[in-house]
């Protein structure tokens, strides 16, 4: 049983923020680049009074301890970070402003098994999921110049039909019709709809249709 490092962000305040997301029916394999100048001036400096976890405690105003949790002091940004280990498979979705996400099984590129985190855009029988991945991309350092590094996010769509493990979306008819092939109602409104290009928008109409006829 696999467990889930989540971690969490407070303030002395105990105030809480959260990034909000959309969906891009024209463009999800989109990457974006996540890099400040902040950051940059930031490089590689230590701003944790300890980076290591440690068991602690955290007491309310009205004297209520609150357990479970591992903490750590960031001296930079002036918060107390703290995280908790959570069964995954226990989970049926977390919600993060007006995004949901669920942990599930997934096939790769390379149809090897991996395990984690998709944001759920279509729920039902059959889910329209989005993954995101980290990317680095290291700064170039000549004699003229120096650029700094940065960090993409990688975004891809995926698709989960019933219990099986998600997959990464190919935008072609043949795609489609391998992963519907055992039923003639998808089959038949594929090709009715003669999907000789599969943008976003009609990957959207394809797993709402089967949706609905479940």
């Amino acid at each position: 049983m696999k467990k889930i490092l989540l971690t969490f962000s407070i303030t002395l305040i105990l105030g809480s923020a959260f990034a909000q997301g959309y969906y891009d029916e024209e463009d999800s394999d989109n990457i974006k680049i996540q890099r400040t100048s902040e950051q940059s001036a930031r490089g590689s400096l230590n701003y944790y009074m300890n980076e290591k976890w440690q068991v602690g405690t955290l007491f309310t105003t009205n004297s209520t301890p609150i357990v479970g949790y591992t903490f750590r002091y960031n001296v930079y940004t002036d918060q107390i970070e703290l995280r908790s280990v959570v069964d995954a498979s226990t989970l049926d979705y977390v919600s993060i402003g007006t995004m949901k996400f669920i942990h599930t099984n997934f096939y790769d590129e390379d149809e090897a098994m991996f395990s984690g985190y998709f944001e759920m855009l279509i729920n039902g029988d059959c889910k329209l999921l989005k993954r995101r991945e980290l990317k680095y991309n290291p700064g170039s350092y000549k004699a003229a110049y120096t650029t700094q590094g940065s960090t993409a996010i990688l975004e891809s769509l995926y698709i989960k039909v019933g219990n099986k493990p998600a997959q990464k979306i190919q935008k072609s008819r043949e795609f489609f019709e391998k992963v519907f092939s055992e039923n003639e109602k998808m089959l038949e409104f594929i090709n009715k709809k003669n999907f000789l290009i599969v943008s976003d928008k009609k990957i959207k109409s394809i797993i709402e249709y089967y949706n609905d006829i479940i």
